[in-house]
């Protein structure tokens, strides 16, 4: 065997490049076909889960509607009620407008405390580079302080007994 019998011919070289070639082609023109689908794939779901949404919604606001429409209801038959039983329609409208802002202010805490849940906690952790103690450490003081808000206002009102 003589050193250029293990060279490729010329005609050869350029037959290997045009098959490389023609691979890197094939594969860039799969890869382009593969994101094409999965982005269609994508769209078409979120365009589903979107009208899904649209619908939830509006069934949402039609059950508000009848919830506070028996609310209402059951506010004035309170009222009716203690008319009956001899309070005054000022004193038994007033006393229900007490009751439902009560209502109100009750559930505007519980919405409060709600708020630190809607902060992506976990997300916000990995994008700073944060270890997970750190929300460990948050989640803690956050209770600490709402507890020490807690007592507090159980001692003044204790006081004000």
């Amino acid at each position: 065997m003589d050193a250029d019998s293990t060279l490729i011919a010329p005609a050869d070289r350029r037959a290997a490049v045009g098959g490389l070639t023609q691979r890197a082609h094939e594969l860039w023109t799969s890869a382009k076909g593969l994101v094409h689908d999965h982005t269609l794939l994508a769209l078409l779901e979120v365009q589903r889960a979107s009208l899904g949404l649209v619908k939830i919604i509006g069934a949402a606001v039609i059950i508000s509607v009848l919830a506070v429409s028996a609310w209402m209801g059951l506010v004035a038959a309170g009222v009716v009620w203690a008319v009956g039983a001899g309070a005054s329609w000022g004193l038994a409208i007033a006393i229900a407008s007490v009751l439902n802002l009560v209502a109100a202010g009750a559930l505007a805490l519980y919405i409060k405390k709600q708020v630190p849940e809607l902060l992506f906690a976990a997300t916000l952790r990995q994008l700073r580079g944060e270890s997970p103690e750190a929300d460990d450490a948050d989640a803690s003081r956050a209770r600490d302080d709402d507890d020490k808000t807690d007592k507090n206002d159980n001692n003044e009102a204790k006081n004000e007994k």
